[in-house]
C-alpha cells in the first residue's frame, strides 16, 4: 500500500512540475517555491497515511516556507514570517499530532510555538521591550492552553500564564519598580507550586 502511495504522490509531483515548467513565464508565482509547497503538502499527506513523524516534520517546513515565498506580502511582513518559520512550522507539526493522538502535551507545545512565532513578528514591527513581548506571548499561550485543554483542576499553568501577562504589561508600561518586585515573587511562587505538586503526587 505504501509503495502505491509513494508512486501516486511522486506522479502528482512530477506532473505539477511539468505543467509549472511550461507555464513558468505566465504564472505570477515563483514556480520553484510552489514546488516546495507541493512537496511539503504531499509529505504531510504521507504522514496522514503512514503515521510516520519525519514526513510531517519535513513537510511542515517545506509547505510553510514554500507557500510563504510564493506570495509577495511585502518585504517586511515576508521577512518577519520567514524569521518565525522556526516556530510556526513546529506549530503545524503539533497541530497534526494533536488531532491524531489527542495528547495534552502536544496542545501545550502547539500554543507555545505559535506564540513564540507571534513574538518574533511583534518585535519586527513594534518598538517594545523583547522581555515584555515574550512574557505577554508566553502568558497568553499558557492561559489559552489551560482554556483549550479543559483541565480545570490543574491551575499551575493558568497561574503562571496570568503572572507572565501581568509582568509583561508592567514591563511594557515601564513600571520597573513593580516589575523588579513581582518577577522574583512570581518565580518563588512558581517554585512553591512545584513543591506542592510534588508532595501531592
Amino acid at each position: 500500500m505504501y509503495k502505491q502511495l509513494y508512486s501516486i504522490l511522486a506522479g502528482i509531483f512530477f506532473i505539477f512540475a511539468g505543467f509549472l515548467f511550461m507555464l513558468r513565464n505566465i504564472l505570477p508565482l515563483h514556480c520553484g517555491h510552489l514546488l516546495f509547497a507541493i512537496a511539503g503538502v504531499e509529505l504531510i499527506v504521507m504522514h496522514i497515511f503512514t503515521k510516520k513523524t519525519f514526513p510531517l516534520v519535513l513537510g511542515s517546513f517545506l509547505a510553510y516556507g514554500g507557500i510563504l515565498r510564493c506570495f509577495d506580502t511585502g518585504y517586511e511582513l515576508q521577512a518577519a514570517l520567514i524569521s518565525a518559520t522556526i516556530f510556526f512550522a513546529p506549530t503545524v507539526i503539533f497541530l497534526f499530532l494533536y488531532f491524531k493522538d489527542h495528547k495534552r502535551a502536544q496542545l501545550t507545545w502547539l500554543f507555545l510555538f505559535f506564540f513564540l512565532g507571534v513574538d518574533v513578528i511583534i518585535l519586527r514591527f513594534l518598538d517594545i521591550s523583547a522581555v515584555s513581548a515574550l512574557f505577554l506571548c508566553m502568558g497568553s499561550a499558557l492561559v489559552l492552553d489551560y482554556i483549550a485543554g479543559m483541565t480545570y483542576s490543574r491551575t499551575t499553568g493558568l497561574q503562571f500564564g496570568v503572572a507572565l501577562i501581568i509582568l509583561g504589561a508592567l514591563k511594557l508600561l515601564d513600571l520597573s519598580i513593580y516589575f523588579n518586585i513581582l518577577l522574583p515573587a512570581a518565580l518563588i511562587w512558581l517554585g512553591i507550586l512545584f513543591f506542592i505538586k510534588a508532595i501531592k503526587g
